[in-house]
């Protein structure tokens, strides 16, 4: 709940990135963090890993996704208008794996 608070200041303070948003961001937003979750999964059931740590390290692959995609585009992007569309795909998906994770 925490984080989904931080997620709603950090949209709030940047409404002009969310102009960029284009409908083909928002799809590719929503459907990666299903696939994620589902290939993540899948790969620790495979290696028998139990229920519970299959779904802990599916959740955990998409926050740290979130973490080395925001390093990226910060570092190869400052301050330009990639930097920001790049962003608001990571919002849509932040958004998305989010509400996927919480129960």
């Amino acid at each position: 709940a925490l984080l989904m608070a931080g997620v709603g200041v950090a949209i709030a303070q940047t409404a002009p990135i969310w102009n960029l948003l284009t409908w083909q961001t928002f799809v590719c937003g929503f459907i990666l963090p299903p696939w994620k979750f589902l290939a993540t999964y899948g790969a620790a059931r495979l290696c028998h890993f139990s229920e519970k740590v299959a779904e802990t390290s599916a959740m955990e692959a998409g926050e740290q996704n979130i973490a080395v995609a925001l390093a990226i585009i910060s570092l190869a992007f400052p301050d330009s208008v990639e930097r920001n569309l790049m962003l608001s795909g990571l919002m849509v998906y932040t958004l998305f794996n989010q509400a996927l994770a919480t129960p």
